[in-house]
């Protein structure tokens, strides 16, 4: 097995959002509605994916293998036809 280590750095700005506890707990409580307006301020800060420990922010292992899977999907294999690199990233990156 080969092991790298590496560093991705962008060269756009990464857009990144998922449910923060909270919300999810507030979405699970089905018939309770709220009339309070909803405080955003704090929201970007809960939503990021970040170490808490360190307050690092990174981008999970699954959301980084699933975007080489999408752009494999755009390189053909050179004399095979249509076929492309997306199986081979399936079968052989692991992240």
């Amino acid at each position: 097995m080969y092991s790298a280590q590496c560093r991705i750095r962008g060269i756009t700005p990464l857009l990144q959002h998922r449910l923060s506890p909270e919300t999810q707990a507030k979405m699970e409580q089905r018939g309770k509605k709220s009339t309070a307006a909803p405080d955003w301020t704090q929201e970007w800060r809960q939503a990021l994916y970040h170490d808490p420990d360190s307050g690092i922010v990174y981008q999970p292992s699954e959301s980084i293998l699933q975007a080489m899977i999408k752009a494999a999907g755009n390189i053909q294999v050179p004399g095979k036809g249509k076929k492309t690199y997306k199986d081979f990233i399936k079968s052989f990156v692991v992240i």
